[in-house]
C-alpha cells in the first residue's frame, strides 16, 4: 500500500503502475487515502519465479571462458547450455522488476525498508560475497558465472533481491494474494507432473523435433532415456524443487474455500510424491520420508485429518514399490537409496597418489612409494628409503594385457618395443607393467613411459615441456598431477554416491576462506582435480569436479564461512520465530487459522530444503524457488507477530 498524495504528484508513474486508490480506515477510525499496487503488476514477479524459469529451456552455445581451459571437459572450446543460461537470464530480468517496483514505492511511500533485525545477517552475507571479489581470479566469471555455472555475485544478489521482494509485499498484501501464488505453485507442479510421466515412459517432450525448434535444442545432448529430469538440468533438482513444492501445496489446501481447489491441491500433492519418486534422488525420498512421518506423528498426536495422511503414506509406499520393483532398464530406487550409506568402499586400486615433479614420478601406495626416474632409455625405480627396486622382464602374458588396455583405450599409445616391457613389484606385491610407448598430439610422436597399474594405463613423459615430468590426461592435456589433502581416509570416498570424494578433497579448503571466500564460481579452480590417482580410487579419472554436491560447502568456499554463519543465522531465526507462532497457537479469526497452517506448511518446506541442500548445491534451477518461498514465509510471521501485538 502507498499513500495517494505521492502519486498525485507523479501522474506518470501512477499511469505506469495503474494504481487504485482507496480509502481505509485505521485503528483509531481516521480515514486515510492510500494507492494499492495491482495485483497483476506485484504478483509478476512470483509469474516468472515460479512459473516461468523452472519451466524455461532454451539452447545457447558459447565459448568457454579461458579461464575454464585447464579444467574444462570440452576439447573444442564450445559449450551448448540448454538449462541454467536461459533460467539466468529470467533471474535477472525479475529481479530488475522488483528493483523497479520497490524504487517506485520508495517514491510514492517513501518507505521500502522492513524492521527486522534478521535482515542484518542477510545484507551481511551478501556484502561478504561482494568482499570475496578481492581473491577473484577473473572478475567477470565471478560476477556473472561460468562453464555450466552461471551463479555468480550478481545472482547471488539477485536471490537477496527476490527475498527481500517478496518479504516486503507479502508482509503488506491481502490473504488473496497468498491464494494466487499457491495456484501458481499448482500449476507448475502439474506441468512438471505431466512431464515426469513422459520422461519416465522414454516419451520425452524434448524428443520431439518441432520442440527441439522451438528451444534451439536440436545438436544438443539433453535426452536421458527413462530418467526425469523435466526442465532442471539433473534428476537430483527434481527432488530438491519436489521436496521444497510438497509440504506447502499439502497445507495450502487451507487457503481455498471450494471443495475443487481443495481436491485440486490433495491430488498435486500425490503428483509431487511421485516426481520426487520417480526422480530416484535417494536424499529427497529419505527428506521427503521423513517429512510424512514427522506428519503424520503431528496429525495423530493433534487427531486432526487422520486419514488424509495415512491415504498419503500408503500410496507413497504403493508408488514407492511399483518404482523400485518396475525400474530395472536403471539402478532400482531402492538399490540407490542403500548405495547412499555405502560408506566404505571394496576398492580395487591400490595406487593412493600420483605426483608429477620436476624430479620423479611418484607413485604411492597402500605400504610405500615408489620414485621413477629416467633419462635416455635408463630407467630407475627406488622405494621410500631410497633403495634400487628390482625390475623384471615382463611375460608373454602379461604383454598381452597391456596391447588389450590398449586396445579398449581412447587415446592411440604404441609401444616402441614389446621385448622391453618390464615389471615393478610394489612393497605389498602389486606387480606393476611398464613399456616405452609413443602417442601423438598435435601431429608430434611424444616418448614416454607407459605403465598398467590396477588395470588403467597411465602415461608419463619427460619430453613435453623443457623440465619435469607430466601425466597425459583422458583429456587429452599434458598435467602435473598432484597429491592432495584429505579430511578423512580414501576407503569413504564411496560415501552417498561418491560425494565422500569430493567432500573429502572439500573440506581443506576451508582453511584458507574462514573470513573471505574464493569467489564465486572459482570452486572448479581450487578443487584438486589434477589429484588423478584419488579420481582413479572412483574410476572418474575422466571427470572435471566443479560443485562439492553440499549447499554449505559451496558457499563456506566460494563466498566465506562467515557469509555461510550469516545466512544460516537468518534463516534459523526465521524457523525459531515460525515455531514460536505454532507454540503460541492464539487463533482469533479464521485467517489466523489460515495463516496457521500455512506456517506449518512453509516450516516443513525450508527445514526439507536445508535437508537436502546437504547432499545438493545451490544451484540457479533452485535457488530463486527457494528463496521466494523463504520471503513468503518471513512475510507471513512479520504480519501475524504485528497482528497479535
Amino acid at each position: 500500500m502507498i499513500r495517494y498524495g505521492a502519486a498525485e504528484k507523479l501522474p506518470l508513474l501512477r499511469l505506469i503502475t495503474y494504481c487504485e486508490v482507496l480509502t481505509v480506515k485505521n485503528k483509531s477510525g481516521n480515514k486515510n487515502t492510500i494507492v494499492s499496487f495491482p495485483k497483476w503488476l506485484y504478483l509478476l514477479p512470483f509469474v516468472f519465479v515460479i512459473f516461468i524459469l523452472p519451466l524455461t529451456v532454451y539452447g545457447h552455445i558459447y565459448n568457454v571462458n579461458s579461464f575454464f581451459l585447464g579444467v574444462s571437459m570440452t576439447q573444442n572450446g564450445k559449450i551448448v547450455d540448454v538449462f541454467l543460461y536461459s533460467k539466468a537470464i529470467i533471474l535477472y530480468i525479475t529481479a530488475g522488476l522488483c528493483i523497479f517496483l520497490m524504487f517506485c514505492n520508495l517514491i510514492m511511500e517513501r518507505k521500502i525498508l522492513i524492521n527486522d533485525k534478521l535482515l542484518f545477517f542477510g545484507v551481511t552475507s551478501i556484502i561478504m560475497c561482494l568482499f570475496s571479489l578481492s581473491n577473484s581470479k577473473s572478475i567477470s566469471v565471478s560476477l556473472w558465472g561460468g562453464e555450466e555455472l552461471f551463479q555468480g555475485v550478481v545472482a547471488y544478489f539477485a536471490y537477496f533481491v527476490l527475498f527481500y521482494y517478496t518479504y516486503f509485499i507479502i508482509s503488506k498484501t491481502e490473504i488473496n494474494s497468498i491464494k494466487l501464488i499457491h495456484i501458481l505453485i499448482i500449476s507448475l507442479s502439474n506441468v512438471l507432473f505431466v512431464v515426469a510421466i513422459l520422461q519416465y515412459i522414454n516419451k520425452d517432450p524434448f524428443s520431439n523435433l518441432f520442440i527441439q525448434k522451438i528451444c534451439n535444442i536440436k545438436n544438443a545432448q539433453i535426452l536421458m532415456d527413462n530418467k526425469v529430469y523435466l526442465t532442471l538440468y539433473h534428476s537430483n533438482y527434481v527432488g530438491v524443487v519436489g521436496v521444497i513444492l510438497f509440504p506447502i501445496v499439502l497445507f495450502g489446501e487451507e487457503i481455498y474455500e471450494y471443495i475443487r481447489l481443495k481436491v485440486l491441491s490433495y491430488i498435486t500433492t500425490l503428483e509431487l510424491i511421485g516426481i520426487i519418486v520417480l526422480s530416484g534422488s535417494k536424499t529427497s525420498i529419505f527428506v521427503l520420508l521423513f517429512m510424512m512421518i514427522l506428519l503424520l506423528l503431528d496429525r495423530f498426536l493433534k487427531g486432526k485429518k487422520k486419514s488424509i495422511f495415512i491415504i498419503l503414506l500408503c500410496i507413497f509406499s504403493i508408488l514407492f514399490l511399483v518404482v523400485a520393483i518396475s525400474n530395472s532398464r536403471k539402478m532400482s530406487t531402492i538399490s540407490r537409496m542403500t548405495h547412499l550409506f555405502r560408506p566404505i568402499g571394496e576398492w580395487k586400486s591400490t595406487l593412493t597418489g600420483l605426483d608429477t615433479s620436476d624430479e620423479y614420478v611418484k607413485l604411492s601406495f597402500d605400504k610405500g612409494d615408489i620414485f621413477v626416474f629416467w633419462s635416455g632409455d635408463k630407467i630407475m625405480f627406488k622405494d621410500q628409503n631410497n633403495i634400487e627396486i628390482i625390475q623384471e622382464k615382463a611375460e608373454s602374458k602379461e604383454i598381452y594385457y597391456l596391447k588389450k588396455l590398449i586396445k579398449k583405450n581412447d587415446i592411440d599409445y604404441k609401444v616402441i618395443n614389446e621385448d622391453a616391457t618390464k615389471i615393478v613389484a610394489t612393497s605389498d606385491g602389486y606387480r606393476i607393467i611398464y613399456s616405452w610407448a609413443e602417442v601423438e598430439t598435435n601431429k608430434k610422436p611424444v616418448k614416454g613411459l607407459l605403465f598398467v597399474i590396477n588395470g588403467k594405463l597411465w602415461f608419463f613423459t619427460n619430453q613435453i615441456y623443457d623440465e619435469g615430468y607430466y601425466y597425459l590426461s583422458d583429456f587429452g592435456r599434458f598435467e602435473k598431477s598432484v597429491i592432495s589433502r584429505d579430511a578423512f581416509p580414501y576407503n569413504y570416498y564411496g560415501f552417498a554416491t561418491y560425494r565422500g570424494y569430493i567432500w573429502s578433497k572439500s573440506i581443506p579448503l576451508l582453511k584458507k576462506t574462514m573470513i573471505l571466500g574464493i569467489s564465486p564460481c572459482h570452486f572448479v579452480i581450487e578443487f584438486p582435480n589434477n589429484d588423478y590417482a584419488s579420481k582413479s580410487i572412483i574410476n572418474s579419472r575422466n571427470v572435471i569436479i566443479n560443485k562439492p554436491h553440499n549447499l554449505y560447502l559451496q558457499m563456506a568456499i566460494e563466498t566465506g564461512v562467515v557469509s555461510l554463519i550469516a545466512i544460516m543465522i537468518m534463516i534459523i531465526g526465521y524457523i525459531i520465530r515460525g515455531y514460536k507462532i505454532l507454540k503460541m497457537n492464539k487463533i482469533k479469526k479464521k485467517n489466523d487459522n489460515i495463516m496457521h497452517t500455512l506456517i506449518i506448511g512453509y516450516t516443513f518446506s525450508i527445514i526439507g530444503f536445508i535437508m537436502v541442500s546437504f547432499f545438493n548445491d545451490g544451484m540457479i534451477v533452485t535457488l530463486p524457488l527457494f528463496w521466494i518461498i523463504m520471503g513468503i514465509y518471513s512475510g507471513l510471521i512479520f504480519r501475524i507477530n504485528n497482528e497479535h501485538q
